[in-house]
């Protein structure tokens, strides 16, 4: 536990920093469905002839 014996505020500090890292990863999880449907839909939205 060498965070511990630095002292509260580098519990502190240390405790908001994996807070920090949590909700980073929670938003690109997020982000990356919300993009992925968007994507989706998309390509069944629009019907372009191909070829000439």
């Amino acid at each position: 536990m060498p965070f511990l014996s630095y002292g509260g505020s580098s519990l502190v500090i240390c405790c908001a920093s994996l807070g920090l890292l949590l909700r980073i990863e929670w938003e690109s999880r997020n982000n990356m469905g919300s993009e992925e449907a968007e994507f989706k839909e998309s390509d069944f939205a629009e019907e372009t002839p191909h070829g000439r």
